[in-house]
């Protein structure tokens, strides 16, 4: 009879694993970024001539997008919510960065603009 029990505590053991994997699993899929493609700023003004990637990760209650090689990001309640608000923001910056010379610009905001200038355009 010990056998037996021993068999069951180890079963139970195991079916305890199995259940604890399962939901850190579950927990790992919840918050685990995903990269998703943007190849238009529709219905702005701008065209994407070379489409980029955004990483959209959650945060507290929502999520965050970001364009890191831009550096933009915006955040919203939903995965959707967040990259629609970080596509008015790239739009936004492309906009009031291309108004400028350059060489007026300091360093981060001239490197935005070069980074935003490889992957869009204005309409023409």
């Amino acid at each position: 009879m010990p056998r037996q029990s021993s068999e069951a505590t180890a079963l139970r053991g195991l079916q305890d694993e199995v259940l604890l994997l399962r939901n850190r699993l579950s927990e790992l899929e919840r918050s685990a970024p995903v990269v998703v493609p943007v190849e238009t700023l529709a219905p702005e003004p701008i065209e994407v001539q070379k489409p980029f990637h955004v990483v959209v990760r959650p945060q507290d209650d929502g999520f965050v997008a970001s364009f890191f090689d831009a550096n933009l990001s915006a955040s919203g309640d939903t995965q959707e919510e967040a990259v629609r608000n970080l596509k008015d923001i790239v739009a936004a910056a492309f906009e009031v960065l291309a108004e400028h010379d350059p060489k007026t610009l300091g360093p981060g905001p001239a490197k935005q603009l070069h980074v935003l200038k490889q992957f869009l355009r204005r309409k023409p």
